[in-house]
């Protein structure tokens, strides 16, 4: 959308109004940049049939843009048309690593912060599966790469009110009940964001969710519930932060 002059269609959905190009200076960014080092074999894809035929060895630059806007979420990934930040993060390194001077690579967590917006939405399945699948991308950059001759930084910008209030046994799904009620013997979450969407009250009463199976995989996208449960003694937790994580990854060539 942000790339194309408005109203170019999306290569994938061609004919989806939503997803149209909307600049207003008629500029085609992707050509901008196609055109902008003549003397490099620049590429660009969108589908990862393209990205998975790119040959690492005669690539200068590559230019991936896989949805209109954020990346689907990769529980949602279609893994036939989009590539996972695992893949992406593994042929960046090898298309850099040919630079005789080195290289810088930035990776933002899962395409432009979608932890953070799991987190947003109050739905912990969402977010903590984008860590896991950062995570894998970070484990496989260590493959690739020489200890000795790469440094690299993992960090985030910010955290959130989120945490592991319910004492939940070992064993226990982190996506199921604390395994205690609360004072109003209302049952709540293992999981908790202190607030947003989840925060539902009916006639001043919190839901009683003790019927809902939050391991079920079609009903783990519930938002958790929010931290205020009235317990007479706080309960310890875990704080965890992990919102916009950034890799930055340098390797000095030998």
């Amino acid at each position: 959308m942000y790339m194309t002059p408005k109203g170019t269609p999306d290569p994938e959905y061609p004919t989806s109004s939503s997803r149209k190009g909307n600049r207003k200076d008629k500029k085609n960014l992707i050509d901008v940049w196609l055109n902008a080092k003549p003397n490099k074999k620049s590429f660009y894809v969108w589908h990862k049939k393209e990205f998975d035929e790119i040959n690492v060895k005669t690539t200068d630059r590559l230019m991936g843009l896989f949805e209109p806007k954020d990346m689907r979420f990769d529980i949602f990934r279609n893994i036939t048309r989009d590539p996972s930040i695992v893949e992406m993060t593994e042929k960046a390194i090898h298309i850099l690593r040919k630079n005789p001077k080195g290289y810088f690579l930035f990776v933002e967590d899962k395409y432009h912060g979608r932890i953070d917006h799991g987190h947003h939405d109050g739905i912990a399945n969402l977010a903590l599966t984008e860590a896991e699948m950062f995570d894998r991308a970070i484990e496989r950059a260590a493959q690739i790469t020489r200890e000795s001759d790469t440094l690299t930084v993992v960090t985030a910008d910010h955290s959130h009110v989120f945490t592991f209030g319910g004492n939940t046994p070992r064993g226990n799904s982190i996506f199921g009940l604390a395994p205690k009620n609360a004072d109003d013997e209302m049952p709540f979450t293992s999981i908790l964001y202190a607030n947003g969407p989840g925060y539902v009250h009916v006639n001043g009463t919190r839901a009683n969710i003790s019927t809902v199976d939050y391991c079920e995989s079609r009903l783990m996208f519930f938002r958790c519930t929010h931290l205020f449960v009235l317990i007479c003694v706080e309960t310890a937790l875990s704080d965890v932060v992990m919102a916009d994580s950034c890799l930055y990854l340098s390797e000095k060539q030998r």
